[in-house]
């Protein structure tokens, strides 16, 4: 009897052993599933994000591929989600500016929004009503953001707050001809 309880023991302990490996690789095989299936909406919506900029710009398939190839790379480069990137691309195409300024214009709002703390969609808001606001300089939002990072580094304000005041009264400000 002791005999047949422990092979009875032995079956058992094999079973169970079974059964975690089953859950385990259940739930691995779930994961990836689920990473497949993760990987299928970003690439419709990839996709989609730049069909819409496409729409905005009619580029040739050549110069739309250059341009997501340097869309992935300020994506890369700003440390944010390519889905953030494409909107903020997207904002700046329907502006009227060409592949080139989106690109410039994208980074920058994609850094101020990394820097600051704002959103994607607060910075691009920002960095245009800046720009629309004191158009007669000429300023680009590469200046913006590099004296909104200069005024931070030297004084007790967030370039956050700098960007979303400027926003508000960047247009006042040069009726009153207050320089930038």
């Amino acid at each position: 009897i002791t005999g047949d309880v422990k092979d009875f023991e032995a079956a058992l302990a094999a079973s169970n052993a079974r059964v975690i490996a089953f859950g385990a690789s259940t739930a691995v095989l779930g994961g990836v599933v689920r990473s497949f299936r993760s990987i299928a909406e970003v690439t419709v919506e990839v996709e989609k994000n730049l069909g819409d900029i496409n729409r905005v710009f009619g580029l040739s398939t050549a110069a739309l591929q250059k341009f997501s190839s340097e869309l992935f790379d300020v994506s890369k480069l700003t440390a944010s989600s390519f889905k953030d990137a494409s909107q903020a691309a997207l904002e700046f195409s329907r502006q009227g500016l060409k592949a080139e300024e989106v690109i410039q214009r994208t980074t920058d709002a994609l850094t101020l929004s990394r820097l600051a703390g704002l959103n994607v969609a607060n910075s691009i808001e920002a960095l245009t009503a800046t720009v629309n606001g004191f158009k007669e300089t000429g300023i680009s939002t590469t200046e913006v953001l590099n004296k909104l990072v200069a005024v931070e580094q030297s004084y007790a304000v967030s370039a956050g707050d700098l960007a979303e005041a400027l926003s508000r009264t960047g247009l006042a400000a040069q009726e009153a001809g207050v320089n930038i």
